[in-house]
């Protein structure tokens, strides 16, 4: 199961203290309070260059991030002090979303055919997934249903 990164109304943001390199997994902000609990996700945009961080824990004392991955989106970078980071919502937010809500169409789906015939024989699911640049276009999943009495052959979810 995807971790679901919990978000922030207004997307709040910070600023970088010092120039990071592109390997840093130790991040000083000017207000650790602006940004949510550990566990999360942030992102640094700058024109056409962005990239999205993973960071497990915070030191509050020293308004430091910590335990940070970096560049789970877009290319891990060197950033100048001054640079806004933020909870903004992004590609893997939406994405995380879809896939979880996909599961759970899958699985409600096949208790309903259970309680509804309690003779399934078989349920394979084909996913096929459209992707441009890392985002999710349209996730078409197929059930090929075979029950006793033949009364549902498909069932189809799209997810866009």
């Amino acid at each position: 199961m995807a971790t679901l990164y919990s978000p922030q109304a207004g997307s709040p943001s910070t600023t970088l203290v010092n120039d990071i390199t592109d390997s840093q997994t130790i991040i000083e902000v000017t207000d650790i309070t602006a940004l949510p609990d550990a566990p999360n996700i942030l992102t640094m945009v700058d024109g056409d260059n962005f990239e999205t961080i993973l960071y497990e824990s915070i030191d509050e004392v020293n308004n430091e991030l910590k335990d940070i991955t970096r560049g789970i989106e877009g290319t891990a970078q060197t950033w100048s002090s001054g640079q806004e980071i933020a909870r903004n919502f992004t590609a893997k937010d939406l994405l995380d979303a879809q896939n979880e809500i996909e599961k759970l169409l899958i699985l409600t789906q096949e208790l309903w055919l259970q309680e509804d015939d309690n003779s399934i024989n078989e349920v394979t699911t084909y996913s096929a997934v459209e992707t441009d640049d890392n985002s999710i276009n349209e996730v078409t999943t197929y059930n090929a249903v075979e029950t006793d009495d033949s009364t549902i052959n498909e069932v189809t979810t799209n997810v866009s």
